[in-house]
């Protein structure tokens, strides 16, 4: 993927929804990911730098058959392992990297309460010992789960849910280098079963110490999703009326013809006189433009909507103000992430 053509985004679908005069429709955008590697590191170690978690720290019950909070333990020494060899399978599955390597073997002698990363002088070793560029260290990971119970009047029945958080520290580090990347996440997982009777609906529930691996993977998945470069679905409007001219540049959108449409749109906010069909036709030029890769010219255009759309007054129209803010807001956030995308990608 490094080394593939720069793509900002792609059409997806046309949904049935129609509201108005707009069409809705939805599209993939790439975004950077939360840690930026060295052009030269091909070849990446994941390093476990965790310490133990201790086995009475973090879970808890509170359910209605009970009068007071139960504590207990539950063993948390595997979660790093199977979060790491999630990661891997991750990271070897999108082929961003030439290969990658697992260090099991915990490096972090400290304290679970406190987060400890490589040194400098670790990170060379490490990298010179398994002849590798870069190093993603997990430095931290702790479960925080809570089994409760909810009586429900309606249905004369328990709710029994087990809610499980993973809290997880990373940090990015590449051969001789000092300065590393630092990466925290919390991803949670949720059990929820239903029963007249309160034991029966725990009892559905997976037990602890599953429901946490079943976490810890989940975590691995999460991380390498975000810490690349990752697709998300974002929501669009395609504007259209009876207007003979945006008609027949609406009929080049829906042909995937943005280059056309996009020109058609703009020959028609140049020469039209309504504001409602220039307001249309601007918004339209900003997403041919957008998803052509022009994004300066995309500000551009919904800029000029967005203030067409301020001289109109009906409910739809302060509707589609707000969308066409929050769609030149999304596209300066998408200018602001694309020189980091770049040195990524």
């Amino acid at each position: 993927m490094k080394h593939s053509a720069y793509i900002i985004l792609i059409l997806t679908a046309f949904s049935i929804h129609m509201q108005a005069e707009c069409l809705y429709m939805t599209i993939e955008t790439l975004h950077p990911g939360e840690a930026t590697f060295a052009p030269k590191a091909q070849d990446i170690l994941l390093v476990n730098n965790t310490a133990t978690q201790p086995e009475d720290w973090g879970h808890s019950t509170r359910l209605s058959t009970t009068a007071d909070d139960i504590e207990l333990t539950v063993r948390a020494d595997s979660l790093p392992l199977m979060c790491l060899i999630q990661t891997a399978d991750q990271l070897q599955d999108y082929g961003y990297f030439r290969s990658v390597s697992l260090l099991e073997h915990t490096q972090n002698s400290g304290d679970f309460f406190s987060t400890h990363q490589l040194t400098p002088h670790a990170v060379d070793s490490l990298c010179a010992l398994y002849q590798v560029d870069a190093i993603i260290a997990l430095n931290r990971i702790a479960v925080i789960d809570q089994l409760s119970d909810l009586y429900i009047d309606d249905s004369d029945s328990y709710i029994a849910a087990l809610d499980v958080s993973i809290v997880s520290s990373w940090s990015v580090h590449h051969q001789g280098s000092a300065v590393s990347q630092s990466v925290s996440r919390t991803d949670t997982l949720s059990w929820e079963a239903e029963s007249s009777i309160a034991d029966h609906a725990v009892r559905q529930l997976p037990q602890r110490s599953e429901a946490a691996t079943h976490a810890a993977f989940y975590t691995g998945t999460r991380f390498v999703q975000h810490i690349l470069p990752y697709w998300t679905c974002e929501d669009r409007y395609v504007f259209r009326n009876s207007n003979k001219a945006l008609r027949s540049a609406y009929e080049d959108f829906c042909h995937r013809r943005w280059a056309q449409a996009g020109e058609a749109f703009e020959q028609i906010l140049h020469t039209e006189k309504k504001v409602r069909i220039r307001a249309y036709a601007a918004a339209n030029a900003a997403l041919c433009a957008e998803i052509l890769g022009h994004i300066e010219q995309a500000i551009q255009l919904a800029g000029q909507a967005q203030t067409l759309f301020t001289q109109l007054y009906t409910e739809d129209d302060a509707d589609n103000y707000t969308y066409i803010t929050n769609y030149l807001n999304r596209l300066n956030i998408k200018k602001n992430e694309l020189p980091e995308l770049r040195r990524q990608i």
